[in-house]
């Protein structure tokens, strides 16, 4: 292999909405990148659910904002509060009115409001547009195995999940572990990641609820946290086709029936509801030891693991991608120096 001879000027390992965000940062400038995800497809769990007003704001510089409000389960007049209650047909213990700056009007302390979208749409409109992008090569069903770094460069291996087909080697200027919380970049780099694991266990359902969202006994919000002890908490809708989710902290171990049981009793009333999806989720205080070394980064989880309420996984991890994606620009154009791309974990 020529190691003067580039695949792409960044490989991406992970393809969840960090990686596909530093690959739509780096495109947009002019940068050729390939992304490789281990998995068949984007994610398929709601997990996020809030796109805050400065995500949203570096969704319009990609040209991007108004697909997302497109697909947005609210309508405009949809309120944005987060409410406490009894039960989601009862009259709110108390309001947050305007949660997360996500009311559709326009203010003058930024350019965009929030929105209130699940994470695997978000996934889905940014992986639409790196694949459509002509500096952009982005592959499911590739695993990374390892890299070597010289002075220019690195020489990544990959390798299919499935099938036939041995190592590929990639030659790139740069590296981004992007993919998440068991980063097989960090486990290579030798970083390990510091603080308190296993917090808190929660389960979320994802159920179909028809009707609820236009029954006018309810009390429409975001979030409504359910404060009665028997069945305390939080559910909302979660997007098109009658999706609610229902989250409340339980051991991977909890039985999925007694859980929509629960669920059940919670919303107050007796109305259909169809079990869609479970998702197991654990609480962590995490930081990575370094987020660089040499020509290689880390992004997202692969760096930082916390509490993910109030989406703060996927948008923290996207602030990571528009801070290193320019730093990294400035690199490969010849102008950053070693100080610039310190910088990243510094302001991360």
């Amino acid at each position: 292999m020529d190691k003067n001879v580039f695949d792409a000027d960044v490989l991406i390992v992970g393809a969840g909405p960090t990686g596909l965000a530093l690959a739509t940062e780096l495109t947009m400038r002019g940068h050729t990148v390939r992304i490789v995800e281990k998995n068949s497809r984007t994610g398929a769990q709601p997990r996020a659910k809030t796109t805050n007003v400065r995500t949203m704001t570096q969704m319009r510089r990609w040209g991007l904002a108004q697909k997302v409000r497109r697909r947005s389960p609210l309508s405009a007049d949809f309120p944005r509060v987060v409410s406490f209650q009894t039960t989601p047909f009862e009259e709110p213990i108390y309001s947050f009115e305007d949660s997360f700056c996500a009311t559709p009007r326009r203010r003058d302390e930024f350019p965009e409001h929030a929105e209130f979208i699940p994470q695997y749409v978000m996934e889905g409109i940014l992986a639409d547009h790196v694949t459509a992008h002509p500096l952009a090569r982005l592959e499911f069903g590739w695993k990374f195995i390892g890299f070597e770094e010289d002075g220019t460069g690195i020489t990544a291996r990959i390798a299919p999940v499935e099938g036939e087909g041995g190592e590929v080697s990639l030659r790139t200027r740069y590296i981004v572990g992007a993919d998440g919380a068991r980063s097989a970049v960090r486990e290579a780099l030798g970083i390990e990641m510091q603080g308190k694991r296993d917090l808190a266990s929660f389960v979320t359902l994802i159920l179909r609820i028809p009707g609820m969202l236009a029954d006018p006994a309810l009390k429409k919000a975001l979030f409504h946290w359910i404060v009665k002890p028997e069945t305390a908490c939080v559910l909302g809708p979660m997007d098109h086709g009658d999706l609610w989710f229902y989250g409340k902290p339980a051991s991977r171990e909890a039985d999925t029936g007694a859980l929509l049981a629960e669920a059940k009793k919670a919303l107050g009333k007796d109305v259909p509801v169809e079990f869609v999806m479970r998702d197991n989720w654990v609480i962590h205080s995490l930081i990575a030891d370094s987020y660089r070394r040499g020509r290689a980064f880390l992004v997202g989880d692969a760096c930082h693991l916390h509490s993910p309420f109030g989406g703060h996984g996927m948008n923290l991890g996207i602030g990571d991608a528009v801070d290193l994606g320019w730093k990294l620009s400035a690199a490969i154009e010849g102008w950053a120096t070693e100080g610039l791309l310190d910088s990243y974990e510094i302001e991360r």
